[in-house]
């Protein structure tokens, strides 16, 4: 049986560069391509929160056109017909069923990804996660990743990417920092 394997961490603490190290195993997989620096975040906490349930059809509907088309899908192989024949009741079913296809397909044991730390900020839906994650899976694996706090800060603030010139600016980098 596929297992997931979950690397925790807060931005700019070296988790996308762990997952890449772990997709390099044979039994290993994830939702990598180079426009990502390897690994895609899956953003699960966030498509929870926006998506809910699956009950209303519309909503099922809107919701697999929408996230067919995305990279995290895309990366994945995920298949709309499958769901569209096999329901799942919300956003975690489908993220989950989603990963274990895959996993299949490349015929590995484990598959990995980072669930963001806006988790950290809803324990109610984390809780839910965890336990619906401990019921489908018999072995997961946690994997935490803490870097020293200011050479994070520092490599947030340096970061290249839109906003990088944004972040130079004494008062953005401040309240940057702060945050």
């Amino acid at each position: 049986m596929v297992q997931p394997i979950f690397v925790l961490g807060l931005n700019r603490n070296g988790t996308t560069w762990l997952q890449n190290i772990l997709c390099n195993h044979p039994e290993i997989i994830g939702a990598q391509h180079k426009a990502h620096w390897g690994i895609k975040e899956s953003n699960i906490c966030q498509h929870i929160r926006y998506w809910g349930d699956f009950e209303n059809d519309d909503q099922f509907i809107r919701f697999l056109e929408l996230y067919s088309s995305g990279d995290h899908f895309k990366l994945a192989e995920g298949e709309k017909e499958y769901f569209y024949q096999n329901r799942p009741k919300d956003f975690i079913e489908f993220f989950f069923e989603m990963m274990d296809n895959y996993a299949n397909k490349k015929d590995v044991k484990y598959w990995t990804t980072k669930p963001e730390p806006l988790f950290f900020r809803h324990p109610r839906i984390l809780k839910n996660f965890l336990k619906r994650a401990t019921n489908r899976y018999e072995e997961i694996k946690f994997i935490g990743i803490k870097r020293n706090y200011i050479k994070a800060l520092y490599s947030s603030l340096n970061m290249q990417n839109e906003f990088y010139d944004w972040r130079k600016k004494k008062f953005n980098k401040e309240i940057f920092s702060l945050y």
